[in-house]
């Protein structure tokens, strides 16, 4: 994405937080997919299709009505973040644009176009503990989307 620094190999090897580097020469922007991995290796699964990982962790998921195997509803927290918590939408690859975590006092729900499940809240909590940090005075971190 042209005017920024995206390395997709560096983006699965950032370990902690304190490896995050901006983007941007220009201001504190971050590579999205970069936060997202930090979150799935301090959870040890992904947010896609997560449902099993949710019924271990005591989330009540329901079975999906139409699955013949009784198979749990499809929990995708990807489309949640699509829907709620990027400040312009659409979301679309090689873009600009913010994603609401929250400050160190935590979440303001009202800041969110749709409210969240009791997992999705799971999700949107743990977001807020390990990237407040990065975010503005009102909860916005500075993201690129480059899939």
């Amino acid at each position: 994405m042209r005017g920024y620094k995206i390395s997709y190999r560096e983006r699965n090897v950032v370990r902690t937080i304190a490896d995050l580097q901006s983007v941007s020469d220009k201001e504190a922007r971050y590579d999205f997919f970069s936060l997202r991995n930090l979150v799935r290796q301090e959870l040890g699964f992904n947010e896609r299709g997560c449902e099993e990982d949710l019924v271990s962790l005591g989330f009540d998921i329901p079975i999906d009505p139409y699955s013949s195997s009784r198979e749990h509803k499809y929990c995708d927290y990807w489309h949640y973040q699509v829907e709620a918590i990027f400040r312009r939408r659409p979301v679309t690859n090689d873009s600009a644009n913010s994603i609401y975590v929250g400050t160190k006092d935590g979440i303001n729900y009202k800041k969110l176009k749709v409210q969240p499940n009791e997992w999705q809240k799971f999700f949107l909590e743990k977001w807020n503990e390990m990237f407040h940090s990065l975010a503005d005075e009102h909860g916005w971190i500075k993201i690129v989307m480059s899939w």
